[in-house]
Order: structure tokens, then C-alpha cells, then sequence
């Protein structure tokens, strides 16, 4: 028999997971109710336009990934314990070991943890300190 916190826990995340299929739901019929709009001013203006040839964009889907200076904090405290000058990849792994985000948000994870260095660097809060290869390697400032 399962224990009581492992049901809880599941039945937690079912709900979760149930809510957010709804609210995507809902997303997606106000999203086709808008394009049906859209579809009809354009017929409005041009009643002969085919708007089946219209290729839909594709969107990036950015996931908002961390809360406000939540990865500046996170860079900086990395950089303060470590014992040697890092590498932007491998701060990007040691938030990625923290934080856990999931591997379809990798990329995004180091463009985070690239811009959070290059922010930190104008603010003097970390130095470049030279490179491994390509790489820069990154340090606390004194």
C-alpha cells in the first residue's frame, strides 16, 4: 500500500497538471476566437484574400525561468565559493544542479547565466578573469 505522502503528493501534481491543461485550454480558445476576428477584417478589406496562405510565426516560447535577481543571485554566490575562476558553461551547469530546469530550457538557462555575468561585470560585482579556450573565466570581485 502506498504511503499517505506519496498519494498526496501525486494527487498534488495531478491537480496541478489538470489546471494548467485548462488554462491552456481556455488560452487556446480566446487565441482562435481573436484569429477568427483578425480573419474577418482582413476579408473585410479584402474579400478575395485567402488567408489559408498565411504561414503562422513561430513564437519562442521563452519560459521566465527565474524569479527577479534570483539567477544574479545564484551566479554571484556560486562565484563567492568557488575556489578557482569558472567558466560561464560551468556556472550555467552548477544553476542548472540548483535549480533543476528542465533540459528544453537549457539554452535559454545559459543565455540567462551569460547576460546575469555581463551585467554583473558593469556593475563590478565579478572580473573576467581570462579564458579556457573560448571561454571566459569569471570571478568575484574583490
Amino acid at each position: 500500500m502506498a504511503e499517505s505522502h506519496v498519494i498526496s503528493a501525486l494527487v498534488s501534481k495531478h491537480s496541478e497538471l489538470a489546471g494548467q491543461i485548462k488554462h491552456y485550454q481556455l488560452e487556446i480558445a480566446r487565441l482562435s476566437k481573436d484569429l477568427s476576428h483578425v480573419e474577418a477584417t482582413i476579408k473585410v478589406f479584402e474579400p478575395e484574400y485567402d488567408v489559408r496562405t498565411v504561414t503562422p510565426k513561430r513564437t519562442t516560447g521563452n519560459a521566465r525561468l527565474f524569479k527577479p535577481r534570483e539567477c544574479q543571485i545564484m551566479v554571484l554566490d556560486i562565484l563567492r565559493v568557488a575556489s578557482e575562476p569558472l567558466t560561464t558553461t560551468a556556472i550555467a551547469d552548477k544553476v542548472h544542479e540548483l535549480k533543476r530546469v528542465p533540459e528544453e530550457h537549457q539554452k535559454q538557462l545559459r543565455n540567462t547565466v551569460a547576460t546575469t555575468l555581463r551585467q554583473a561585470l558593469k556593475a563590478n560585482q565579478v572580473n573576467q578573469c581570462g579564458k579556457e579556450g573560448l571561454a571566459a573565466l569569471w570571478e568575484i570581485a574583490a
